[in-house]
């Protein structure tokens, strides 16, 4: 049996049916894979850009936008082969929830999950992507950077972090100083909070002291994040917004006894 279907794909072969073989070996059999759009804002001004993973399984894909509002439904931005959009068509401050459908043949896969992005005025800062541990920064000179936060309606929330560290001696303690662009009157917490890759994250009151400690026996890097605190923007009422700030390496000390 596999002799006489090995022959017969020789002859079709031969005889120029080669183009509607490949197309029947080449295409995925499979149905196309429920995916969720990465996506990433502020790395240009009122831009929003989205990307996915190619599927084999699909012949197009169709990518779907809703405000963030329950009585808003889902409308299309993008139909086609790429696996990429530019969303440029908002202003700042507006909030979008978007979906990813695929088409194969005649029939319709719709996502079932969703990204979730909003518009800003405002670039990323230039010390990006250091939202995670091992992208960090080293803190030597002032740092001036900003922060995103942003709630959705069904609760979901998105926010930045940024990790920096400082090149500490040993036996010597850091202090470090965050400078709050905009302090929120009749508080005595700033925008932000911090925390070292140890401990959990704690509200920076007004002063803005963060102190960094080496109490080991050679020069060590202590690691240490920035992340907007939830408590100034959830009573402030705001449902998303972009906060500038700056880091200051003040000195360097004697750890204390």
């Amino acid at each position: 049996m596999k002799n006489s279907l090995l022959i017969l794909v020789l002859v079709l072969l031969a005889t120029g049916c080669s183009n509607g073989l490949s197309e029947i070996f080449l295409t995925s059999s499979a149905d196309p894979f429920s995916d969720t759009p990465e996506i990433r804002f502020m790395d240009f001004q009122g831009q929003i850009n989205l990307f996915w993973k190619k599927d084999d399984g699909a012949d197009s894909y169709i990518l779907l936008r809703k405000s963030d509002s329950a009585a808003s439904g889902f409308s299309e931005i993008y139909r086609g082969k790429k696996n990429f959009f530019e969303d440029r068509n908002g202003s700042t401050g507006e909030r979008y929830i978007y979906r990813l459908d695929k088409i194969r043949g005649q029939k319709r896969f719709y996502g079932t999950s969703y990204s979730y992005g909003f518009f800003s005025d405002a670039a990323k800062d230039q010390w990006e992507d250091n939202n995670c541990k091992k992208n960090a920064v080293e803190l030597e000179e002032d740092k001036d950077a900003n922060l995103y936060y942003c709630s959705f309606y069904d609760g979901t929330i998105i926010l930045d972090q940024d990790w920096f560290y400082v090149t500490i001696p040993s036996h010597r303690t850091a202090e470090v100083t965050l400078q709050d662009s905009r302090q929120k009157q009749g508080s005595e917490y700033t925008s932000f909070c911090w925390s070292t890759e140890d401990t959990s994250p704690e509200p920076l009151n007004l002063k803005g002291r963060i102190i960094l400690t080496n109490s080991t026996g050679e020069a060590k890097k202590v690691y240490f994040r920035i992340i907007p605190n939830r408590d100034f923007f959830e009573t402030d009422g705001s449902e998303s917004f972009v906060k500038n700030y700056r880091l200051v390496l003040q000195l360097i000390t004697k750890e204390s006894t």
